[in-house]
């Protein structure tokens, strides 16, 4: 590596060396090159301390974009996985404003399995499907083991918490996205969450994972607007997935 990339920040570091590998394997990872989807939010939202969910926080890297872009924000990361979770922990030791559950958010109070893979991004609460390896290529989305991880809805989480709001709402776990929707239909039904941003497969990936005019429905049915695309996944002139945004009502959309 040399000492130019060695100066950069470890999260464009990573970034770069995920790009690159997806890259030999013919995957197109270039971002909107029109929009940047964190400058978005913070337009729409005129605020310098907004309330943040990160849900799937990973390791910690979005956590750290938005404590760098929002100093001032309070941001609440969620990750259920053991060795990710110790990463986060140590990537926001220091930080108050920044409080880690220990939990995956789904669509339910109770412990489900976790599905373990090669590649601890691609962990999720959905098995992978028998066709993932024909669209991330052999050994991308590998299985290794299950575990029993503690689950709770997004509603019960804003309860015990005394959250009414929260401004921006991301949701990258890795085709249960629209679970973690459904657990939070007591804020979305009352547009107490301003802005969501989430990843959604289109490519077989996971089994029971959701395809995208049911996300549309849903999000639609609750009175909320689509706003834009983000972050597209190619392979061959196929779209992998896309990283969807949508807006409550009460944002202003110029």
């Amino acid at each position: 590596m040399s000492s130019k990339a060695m100066g950069k920040p470890l999260r464009h570091r990573v970034e770069e060396g995920i790009r690159d590998g997806l890259a030999n394997a013919g995957i197109d990872v270039r971002r909107n090159p029109y929009v940047n989807p964190l400058k978005l939010q913070m337009r729409l939202l005129n605020t310098l301390s907004p309330v943040v969910f990160d849900v799937g926080a990973h390791i910690g890297l979005t956590v750290q974009a938005y404590r760098h872009a929002l100093p001032t924000a309070i941001i609440h990361a969620f990750e259920p996985f053991p060795s990710s979770l110790a990463a986060l922990r140590e990537s926001v030791r220091g930080d108050p404003n920044t409080h880690v559950h220990a939990l995956a958010l789904s669509d339910t109070n109770a412990p489900q399995t976790f599905f373990v893979n090669e590649a601890e991004a691609t962990n999720s609460l959905k098995p992978v499907s028998d066709e993932a390896a024909e669209h991330w290529g052999a050994g991308r989305v590998k299985p290794t083991e299950e575990i029993s991880i503690a689950c709770e809805t997004l509603d019960a989480v804003c309860a015990a918490e005394n959250i009414e709001s929260i401004d921006i709402l991301k949701i990258d776990v890795q085709g249960a996205e629209y679970e973690v929707l459904q657990g939070a239909r007591g804020m979305l039904g009352k547009h107490a969450i301003k802005l969501i941003q989430f990843e959604c497969i289109l490519a077989q990936t996971y089994a029971g994972q959701r395809p995208m005019h049911e996300y549309l429905a849903l999000m639609d049915s609750l009175g909320y607007q689509f706003l834009d695309f983000f972050q597209p996944l190619r392979r061959n002139g196929r779209l992998l997935q896309v990283d969807l945004m949508f807006a409550s009502p009460e944002i202003r959309v110029a």
